[in-house]
């Protein structure tokens, strides 16, 4: 009848307003689901992100380092060598202070950050054993480390210790002068001016002096450097292990 239709109009409008839907319409509003990530997520996701930025920089460096020539990283000569090794041992020892520091660092200012309310802070550590024994025992350690390696290379890159009687030593005298380095070689009675000639590996000992002011003789891919001065002589022995042309320099500031 009428009457039971109007009465099932106004109950179907009721039920249409409770469910939050105009009076004939078609569509249904889905409920909305938020998605919050947990604490843990966010600092596995923290971590991800940094560990990947640290490992592109690494690439960058590496890649950037194929492209140049750094003549102290490309030794072509035992001492050399052995140089670049202590290069290397330095730079990986001091990692073991400089990571650390690092990484504490961000910590802490992720841990401690201001918009974060239920982090504890407690910046007494006056007694605790196990700190103090971190940042005081590995200093220490890193200290006794690198006094030994120092004593060692010390003894082994000395410029005056023969490098062995595997081959005739050349022998060359090497006289620095103004604006040029003046190279005698007194077996073969010759010499040359601003050009070092030496065979592969055969040791070489240099006999330095100067005739001018203080300077300083460096080849990087063979050897350290050596001050030339006057009125004295230094040495430096070297051995070659490739051929090729290396590039020597004056490190002293003399105008050379």
């Amino acid at each position: 009848s009428a009457e039971y239709a109007s009465d099932r109009f106004d109950e179907r409008h009721s039920v249409s307003r409770v469910r939050g839907r105009p009076p004939g319409s078609g569509s249904i509003r889905r409920p909305t689901h938020h998605f919050k990530m947990s604490r843990k997520a966010r600092l596995s996701l923290r971590a991800a992100a940094a560990v990947i930025v640290v490992a592109a920089v690494l690439v960058g460096l590496v890649a950037y380092l194929r492209t140049v020539n750094i003549q102290v990283l490309n030794p072509k000569g035992t001492i050399a060598l052995e140089e670049f090794h202590l290069i290397v041992f330095a730079a990986a020892l001091s990692l073991l202070v400089v990571v650390p520091v690092y990484v504490v660092a961000v910590a802490f200012a992720v841990r401690y950050r201001e918009g974060r309310g239920n982090a504890t802070y407690d910046p007494t550590l006056e007694g605790n054993t196990k700190v103090e024994l971190v940042w005081w025992g590995l200093p220490t350690l890193l200290i006794v480390v690198l006094s030994v390696v120092t004593w060692l290379s010390s003894q082994t890159l000395d410029p005056y210790r023969s490098l062995g009687p595997s081959a005739p030593t050349t022998t060359v005298q090497v006289v620095a002068l103004d604006w040029k380095w003046l190279f005698i070689y007194p077996d073969e009675h010759i010499a040359s001016v601003n050009r070092l000639v030496i065979p592969e590996g055969a040791p070489v000992r240099l006999l330095i002096t100067s005739d001018a002011p203080m300077n300083s003789l460096w080849i990087p891919q063979l050897a350290g450097q050596i001050y030339a001065m006057p009125g004295m002589q230094t040495q430096l022995n070297l051995k070659a292990t490739a051929l090729g042309s290396f590039t020597g320099l004056s490190p002293n500031i003399s105008g050379a």
